[in-house]
């Protein structure tokens, strides 16, 4: 048995796209759009505006699931589609994609967002450098901001620190995208550690064969990652692991991780894709997010690239976990 759990490592994994474990570019979103609506607050702002960085996510994370002719590539989910073209040139990945929204839904914002979302991005998948532009227009419900755009780009040197320049306008207020845009990438960031953890602690589940405890112990680079849990194979699979990440554990991205989290799946034999789930627990994370707690109420699809159900809140503010 091998477990695989997706994981949006970074976008230097976007080159090899039918092979990408999915990459997250939550720093590259939203729209432009004339305001309308009454005065909004930055706080407001910054929440209306991860209903869009999490449908780019969603389009982004699946991105093993694009349908793919030549340079042409597409996609769609609960909500909204994407098409647009995949240009690649040594390593140098072109992308220029148009996400079109249709009711879509944020569970963690409560807002629904129709539109659709223009950006390029050209990605060096040697080195992470990464720069790009956004437009578009999205028209927004279930809160105070009723129109939300950009005027924005962006560039990296690696697949941690975007920086922005230009404006988020809400309801006809600009707002500077680098602040308004900072805790959903820190969020976006500090998500992809834990479940690199649930990765790394997986590794070796393909010496699984039969029902029984599980575990595994971190040495190395990976020292004070731990896990026990409990497999059972049947007519149908489910697997169990309580992980608990202790000093002197320290993701790939820097983080100096503590905590706990419960991953519980139930699926088909060999467990490559899942029928429900769940992912629970508290992480401080040790970066800019000092703590991130997991209320996952359901895991469905493949097992390389599952939908999550339920919510991640970092350091106060909940974000929608199928966008994390």
């Amino acid at each position: 048995m091998k477990i695989s759990v997706r994981i949006a490592l970074a976008p230097v994994l976007l080159a090899a796209l039918i092979s990408c474990e999915g990459a997250s570019l939550k720093s590259i979103t939203t729209a432009t759009v004339s305001g309308a609506g009454g005065p909004v607050t930055a706080a407001q702002a910054a929440k209306a505006a991860q209903t869009t960085t999490g449908a780019v996510d969603v389009v982004m994370f699946h991105s093993q699931w694009w349908t793919t002719n030549g340079s042409n590539v597409s996609f769609g989910a609960a909500g909204l589609s994407m098409s647009g073209t995949l240009t690649i040139s040594g390593p140098n990945n072109t992308f220029g994609l148009a996400i079109t929204l249709s009711n879509y839904t944020d569970a963690a914002t409560g807002y629904k967002a129709n539109g659709t979302i223009n950006y390029t991005l050209l990605l060096n998948t040697t080195s992470g450098a990464a720069t790009g532009a956004v437009t578009g227009s999205v028209t927004m419900s279930g809160g105070p901001v009723v129109t939300l755009g950009a005027n924005t780009t962006f560039s990296s040197t690696s697949s941690w620190d975007y920086v922005f320049t230009g404006t988020i306008t809400c309801n006809g207020t600009a707002f500077n995208a680098t602040g308004l845009l900072s805790s959903s990438v820190q969020a976006d960031a500090a998500a992809q550690a834990v479940l690199l953890a649930i990765s790394i602690v997986t590794s070796g589940s393909s010496s699984w064969l039969s029902s029984g405890p599980v575990s595994y112990t971190g040495t190395g680079a990976n020292a004070g990652l731990s896990m026990t849990g409990n497999l059972v194979i049947g007519s149908t699979d489910s697997l169990t692991m309580n992980i608990t990440l202790a000093s002197p554990y320290v993701s790939p991205a820097g983080f100096t991780m503590t905590g706990a989290v419960t991953f519980s799946v139930m699926g088909n034999i060999g467990l490559t894709s899942f029928t429900s789930g769940t992912l629970s627990g508290t992480v401080n994370t040790g970066g800019p997010v000092a703590t991130q707690t997991w209320n996952v109420t359901n895991i469905t699809g493949m097992s390389t690239e599952p939908t999550f159900t339920g919510t991640i809140t970092c350091n106060g503010a909940a974000f929608d976990a199928k966008a994390e």
